[in-house]
């Protein structure tokens, strides 16, 4: 689960010196400020920090190729002084989950909210997660938390702060926060399937699990067949020690796309997953990335789907989708949030409201729709159930059309009425059988897919 506050990025650049006449921007120079707004003030004009601040959004979604009319030469010059990535500037900027989450239970109880989020990397810069694992050696290996029923009293509650008036320059045109439910080893790619949250709501997301299998036969299919992965088939190495490198598809996107910025900007943004093998991409890049966007956010197709036109600015993946899956769905409903001096819940005790919100998340219902993917037919089941077709009528042997001379014919023929004479419960026709039949009207299923087994 991830909650983004969305990009208040104003902090600390948008003071400047005593003597400008924007109001609230005079205090730059006072000697209890952080070193870095007093570092900016020295060297950078004024329109270098609305640029800088703009340019930090156009490293999320770059859009704009001619975005650079400030002085990001020497923005990138006062970083590299202070010894500062955009990494760490960010984490600077982004507001703490501790401000963010004011009150959180679990269980129907007060927790600690630092006992239960921590802040993470997701497509739309570092965000508060739950129950996440990231590939990265460094968060704590203990186990997920898990619940044992349904309904809001069974799940997470926060009271939530999004400091409204931090915001500038976000990604977005509303207030609010981006929730987003996900599997907890795959990247949160948030931007593209994030709820939103409106302040001063009181929200409800319900959360249902729908889970897939495959079984033993389904493994003994090629992948080209099955057109999935087992998990232990491939491991992507998306972090830095190359740990928790669980395959996904959503994952293994993530790095294709990673593998394409390397190859065309020789960079990665800040916010994706750490190899340590490629550059991370500063204001600099943003030309470069949005130049080649269309490319990040487009997976070629097949040619019998797009022509080879349409292909074009696209990325090429070796990616499929996993054999064993669980996948989540949420519905969320709100509605005005007032605090009530009949609140026994103690959720408000001490707080003064203005624009917060709170979110219960939890499962909908205590059971589980569980999917399973099996192979229903074999080329050898085909058989026989056509040849049990022939000992009831035999006419029906022109089921197996074999084009060639007669010999052929008479030999095919020959062999299916041999296999029909000596068939028992459990006798497979052998290869050399197959051979002898066309392979043009070969068929077989499997469930939950429309693969033809050829």
């Amino acid at each position: 689960m991830r909650f983004s506050k969305l990009w208040k990025v104003l902090g600390h650049f948008l003071e400047f010196s005593k003597a400008t006449s924007i109001h609230g921007l005079k205090y730059i120079t006072e000697e209890k400020r952080h070193w870095l707004e007093r570092g900016f003030n020295k060297t950078l004009k004024e329109d270098d920090y609305y640029g800088f601040v703009q340019q930090l959004a156009e490293i999320i979604q770059p859009e704009q190729v001619d975005a650079f009319h400030y002085n990001i030469t020497q923005l990138e010059l006062v970083l590299h002084d202070h010894n500062l990535t955009m990494e760490t500037l960010m984490v600077k900027l982004t507001q703490p989950c501790s401000s963010l989450m004011i009150k959180c239970k679990w269980r129907g109880e007060l927790v600690p909210c630092d006992q239960l989020f921590t802040m993470h990397k997701t497509d739309a810069g570092f965000c508060c997660s739950f129950n996440y694992r990231p590939p990265d050696k460094t968060v704590s290996r203990d186990p997920y938390i898990r619940v044992n029923g349904a309904g809001y009293l069974a799940g997470v509650s926060m009271l939530m702060d999004p400091r409204l008036e931090d915001y500038y320059a976000a990604l977005f045109s509303f207030y609010g926060l981006q929730v987003l439910i996900h599997a907890p080893t795959d990247y949160p790619e948030i931007s593209a399937r994030g709820i939103i949250l409106a302040p001063k709501k009181e929200a409800f997301l319900q959360v249902s699990a729908a889970a897939t299998y495959s079984t033993s036969n389904v493994r003994l299919l090629s992948t080209s067949q099955r057109q999935c992965l087992f998990k232990d088939e491939r491991h992507l190495n998306m972090s830095l020690e190359n740990t928790n490198s669980t395959y996904s598809y959503s994952n293994c996107l993530i790095k294709c796309r990673l593998e394409h910025m390397e190859r065309l900007c020789n960079c990665t943004p800040y916010f994706y997953p750490d190899t340590g093998n490629t550059r991370q991409c500063g204001l600099m890049d943003v030309q470069c990335l949005a130049k080649h966007r269309r490319v990040f956010i487009n997976l070629r197709a097949p040619d019998h789907i797009l022509s080879p036109a349409d292909n074009l600015n696209s990325m090429s993946c070796d990616c499929h989708p996993t054999c064993t899956d669980v996948v989540y769905t949420a519905e969320i409903s709100q509605g005005n949030f007032f605090k009530s001096e009949y609140d026994r819940t103690h959720f408000f005790k001490e707080i003064t409201i203005t624009n917060h919100s709170i979110l219960h998340v939890y499962f909908k219902d205590l059971s589980v729709l569980r999917f399973r993917r099996d192979v229903i037919y074999s080329w050898n089941d085909l058989l026989v159930k056509h040849l049990n077709r022939h000992r009831e009528n035999s006419a029906r042997l022109v089921a197996f059309r074999i084009h060639g001379d007669q010999n052929l014919k008479k030999t095919a023929l020959d062999i299916v009425h041999d296999f029909s004479d000596r068939s028992t419960p459990g006798h497979m026709i052998s290869n050399a059988a197959i051979k002898g039949t066309s392979r043009d009207d070969a068929t077989a299923c499997l469930t939950l897919s429309s693969f033809l087994f050829l």
